[in-house]
């Protein structure tokens, strides 16, 4: 018996040591789970009823919104789609005017500026207008996850942006003969009646450069919000201008996809206009990531018990079915039914006889059939069986 009770001991060790390292290795990957991955981005392409910007380098799509946007306390009903990882409020003016001059003198909403390059026919730049009810739902989700002290959300337009497989500008094959760097990252703006918010999502997988040229040097690339030049009765001032993922001055843009204002690392969520007052663009406030690893353990601070055996043992991650006894609930037997007693009538009768009455009951008919005198013989007593 002892060596039976120490052979479970021993298996349910095991256990739990394996147990312990697969949580191990669970956690370890735990930071990259928690990053946006392409599947977190909204639904993109042809066949979700987006349209394509032209192929090239510094392209431009003017496109009409069904709703307007707001943008700080402005109000605009088309917005311009660029390769170089922007959405502005007014026609940009060529490259060579903002790339490395930020901010910029125009109302933009920067991505992930830099001077990319889709005219390879590789990268693609996807954009529509949307108002299905799955989608505003989700992006609803996801920016009441950013502002959890907030009221519900729910926005009545969507427009996405997505730039998929995008290459900086005069990017060369790799010396090993492997593939130039590519990007994919997305932007959607959602209105309601009264706000406009800003989602970027930055997949961690899809990011692999974070700079671009900029004439003949390597510049950081740039993300943020820029009001442009606000002109004035007299002169023309330069609007606030934002930076992501921190808003100071020489930001690193690396961090887009490491850290969060909404939860979720690589995925940021602002408010960037509204039709009452508004000064500046106000960030998501969840900036931490829980790890919610294992819910729910039992075993993560197990107590002693005792094993019945003389001994105190801890609770290993599972109980051996051998442990203790599975106890069974008894089977109810219903009782057999009885039939009703019948008494006997014994009545006198002449010549000294007995009459019996039969109740079903034999163990008592042979009783008193033993007690019976024959009659055939006087003086002489017997039994009938």
């Amino acid at each position: 018996m002892r060596e039976c009770v120490c052979r479970v001991v021993a298996m349910a060790s095991c256990a739990r040591a394996v147990w312990l390292g697969l949580k191990l290795l669970f956690i370890a990957g735990s930071v990259s789970v928690n990053c946006a991955s392409r599947s977190d981005l909204f639904d993109y392409g042809a066949q979700f009823g987006d349209q394509t910007l032209q192929s090239g380098n510094d392209e431009t799509q003017q496109v009409h919104l069904d709703r307007a946007v707001l943008f700080f306390q402005d109000s605009f009903e088309k917005v311009y789609v660029n390769t170089n990882g922007f959405v502005s409020v007014a026609n940009p003016p060529a490259q060579s005017e903002y790339l490395g001059k930020m901010p910029a003198t125009f109302g933009i909403i920067a991505a992930f500026l830099g001077d990319l390059d889709t005219s390879d026919g590789v990268g693609k730049v996807y954009f529509r207008q949307d108002t299905s009810p799955e989608l505003l739902q989700r992006i609803g989700e996801q920016i009441s996850q950013a502002y959890p002290d907030e009221s519900k959300l729910e926005p009545t337009h969507a427009f996405v942006v997505t730039w998929e497989n995008v290459a900086a500008q005069g990017a060369l094959e790799r010396g090993d003969g492997s593939h130039k760097k590519r990007n994919t990252f997305q932007l959607v703006l959602a209105s309601t009646e009264l706000t406009t918010y800003a989602i970027l999502l930055y997949p961690k997988d899809e990011m692999h450069y974070f700079s671009a040229p900029v004439g003949d040097e390597s510049r950081a690339i740039e993300a943020g919000f820029s009001q442009g030049q606000i002109q004035g009765w007299v002169w023309t001032t330069q609007g606030p201008y934002y930076r992501i993922p921190t808003n100071v001055q020489n930001t690193n843009t690396r961090e887009l996809t490491e850290l969060t204002n909404s939860g979720t690392r690589g995925v940021w969520v602002y408010k960037i206009g509204s039709s009452t007052f508004f000064t500046d663009i106000i960030p998501g406030h969840v900036t931490t990531v829980v790890e919610n690893v294992f819910p729910q353990e039992a075993t993560e601070n197990p107590e002693p018990r005792y094993s019945g055996m003389g001994e105190f043992t801890e609770d290993p991650p599972y109980e051996a079915e051998t442990t203790l006894p599975e106890l069974s609930t008894p089977e109810t037997i219903p009782p057999e039914p009885t039939l009703p007693e019948t008494l006997l009538e014994v009545k006198p009768v002449i010549q000294d006889q007995s009459y019996l009455t039969y109740n079903h009951q034999p163990p008592r008919i042979t009783t008193l059939m033993k007690s019976t005198r024959y009659l055939g013989d006087p003086g002489q007593s017997t039994h009938r069986w």
